[in-house]
């Protein structure tokens, strides 16, 4: 657990898995968890609920949407998608490799998996609401067509 100071002085507390290194001016709102090696640039803002597992990279200028579990990250700016539906949290983001992940609500796997059998077949297992899966649907072309520019 560390201290740290935000842009109008108030302090938040912040739970680390370790050594972490937080640039400047950097925003950080409530509930906020940093995994051991994990490296925040400056002008970075960490939304509420938001999670940097072990040794992923925050560029400069960066705004991490609330209750977003980020793994293996290395995100530049302009290379995050955020959403938050009706029922879930929706994360894009490149791993260090460069392969692009997407995760809805808790499951996450790579974007080329996400095809229409799998967000069917998902929606069928874990939610039946019909609005469930056409925001999922939408999310995953939206996530696409982010990370084609």
């Amino acid at each position: 657990m560390i201290m740290h100071k935000n842009r109008d002085g108030r302090e938040v507390q912040v739970r680390t898995g370790g050594d972490v290194d937080i640039g400047a001016d950097v925003e950080i709102a409530g509930d906020v968890f940093l995994g051991a090696g994990s490296v925040i640039g400056f002008r970075v803002d960490l939304g509420y609920g938001s999670s940097l597992y072990e040794d992923s990279v925050v560029g400069f200028e960066v705004e991490i949407g609330a209750s977003a579990h980020l793994r293996d990250a290395l995100i530049r700016r302009g290379q995050y998608f955020h959403l938050q539906g009706t029922y879930y949290v929706v994360d894009a983001y490149k791993r260090k490799d460069g392969v692009v992940m997407f995760r809805h609500g808790c499951e996450t796997r790579p974007l080329r998996d996400w095809t229409a059998a799998l967000q069917r077949r998902l929606c069928l297992e874990n939610d039946r609401r019909k609005t469930v899966a056409k925001e999922l649907a939408k999310a995953v072309r939206m996530a696409r067509e982010w990370f084609r520019k």
